[in-house]
């Protein structure tokens, strides 16, 4: 099975995937989700994509990365630095 990465949008949290999470887990998957540091004005797409890339574990192989909204900018540098699809 795989690993989905979640990546929320913009004045949101993990919470926008409350409903996602359960039912790909009940499918045989695994989630992970994590808080972007949006609350920080002063933060980068790059301090965004380091957020995610530390969240991920290091022996998946099978990472789906999704994002929501404002993370369509910040999941193409995760892609630079992992192995997703």
């Amino acid at each position: 099975m795989s690993l989905f990465c979640l990546v929320h949008g913009a004045f949101q949290a993990t919470w926008c995937w409350d409903l996602l999470i359960p039912y790909l887990e009940a499918q045989g998957h695994k989630t992970v989700a994590m808080d972007l540091p949006i609350e920080n004005a002063s933060a980068t797409l790059s301090q965004f994509a380091d957020t995610v890339i530390q969240a991920l574990p290091k022996t998946d192989d099978d990472i789906v990365l999704v994002g929501h909204s404002m993370a369509g900018t910040i999941i193409p540098l995760v892609a630079e630095a992992v192995k997703v699809r």
